[in-house]
């Protein structure tokens, strides 16, 4: 009787209670067929021709619609700036200046290995500054007209301590500007008559522009030695022992003995440009330094290179002697961009990038 009952208890206790509770088991009953009905309601309803086309016509609505999201976003985010081109520059030039600065390392210490010392020249850049203000960019118009707009919302002070309402003050344009002019009063001209017939001997061009006095004179291969006029024949980057002919370079000297890199750099200014030409010179320290191992084996007997020092000096009155620059083959006052193209096609695509960032 025990086991019996043992059983009994063990069974399971939703069994027991269906058996016990038969209205529940009806109900349950009648939900399972309210759905079966319910699912096979839904499969036989079939689509209309007008449903299917309607479902078309909302499918193409929202592409329509995420489409023009998108090209709308397109237009907004070109006046966003382009995140590739971050730090561009600066991965250029450290793409350029540490294999430089690697290959220059190793001249150095294969000359102190030789036992050899550098042939010391400086080469000096003649500046002459900018005259006028360079032409504003468009994004630079733009601002200074949003400025000038949000100017007019500042705060206002009371009139009785002498301040006007902003929005009463009166922006004018350039062109109301230029009217106001007291009468027989012209604005020169930014375009000089240099710059129209192409004459790049004179300093007065390109006026929004840092100009450099260049000098086309013959270069010797490996010749570390000056001409009767004091003149070094060499001229800096890609110069010793790298061709033949005229080329483009900046005034340069060979350094004399007792004779500091700052007394050289004005002695190649009097000796290429004459004594009527005033400079003024911001420091006593060179901007830059290039080393060039010689090709020829004879010349490194003596030297094992040359070793050029980059000074800058700026204009501050005179001009060049006539007399001196009609011994060369060609000269003229170049901007960085004319002279690293020129460079670049003489002596290389790297020759042209060192002159670049050295003005």
């Amino acid at each position: 009787m025990m086991s019996t009952h043992r059983n009994e208890f063990r069974r399971p206790f939703t069994s027991s209670f269906h058996h016990q509770h038969p209205m529940m088991m009806k109900h349950h009953q009648h939900h399972q067929q309210h759905q079966i009905q319910n699912f096979s309601t839904s499969n036989t309803k079939l689509k209309t021709l007008a449903d299917y086309k309607n479902e078309k016509h909302e499918a193409k609505q929202d592409r329509t619609e995420q489409y023009t999201q998108k090209q709308t976003r397109n237009i907004r985010l070109k006046t966003r700036r382009d995140p590739t081109k971050a730090n561009y520059n600066k991965v250029q030039f450290h793409s350029f200046f540490n294999t430089l600065k690697q290959n220059q390392e190793f001249l150095d210490r294969e000359a102190r290995r030789r036992c050899l010392d550098w042939n010391l020249r400086v080469s000096v850049m003649v500046e002459r500054l900018p005259i006028i203000m360079p032409e504003k960019e468009e994004w630079e118009k733009d601002y200074e007209e949003l400025r000038l707009y949000l100017d007019r919302f500042r705060p206002v002070y009371p009139k009785e301590l002498g301040f006007r309402d902003p929005k009463e003050q009166d922006i004018p344009t350039d062109e109301e500007v230029l009217a106001r002019l007291p009468k027989g009063y012209k604005p020169a001209p930014r375009i000089t008559p240099a710059d129209e017939s192409g004459n790049i001997q004179t300093m007065e061009r390109k006026l929004d522009r840092r100009l450099y006095l260049t000098i086309n004179q013959v270069e010797n291969k490996n010749d570390n030695s000056e001409n009767t006029n004091g003149k070094s024949t060499s001229g800096g980057y890609g110069s010793a022992g790298s061709g033949y002919g005229c080329r483009w370079s900046l005034p340069t000297v060979s350094l004399q003995h007792n004779e500091t890199l700052l007394d050289a750099g004005k002695r190649a200014t009097t000796q290429y440009a004459g004594p009527d030409l005033d400079i003024v010179c911001m420091g006593f320290a060179p901007m830059g330094v290039y080393m060039q191992e010689y090709d020829d084996v004879d010349l490194q007997k003596t030297y094992f290179g040359d070793k050029t020092f980059y000074f800058k000096v700026t204009v501050a009155g005179g001009d060049v002697d006539e007399s001196i620059m009609s011994n060369f083959k060609d000269w003229g006052w170049l901007d960085r961009s004319e002279i690293s193209n020129k460079m670049k096609e003489e002596r290389g695509e790297e020759a042209g990038k060192f002159y670049h960032y050295l003005l």
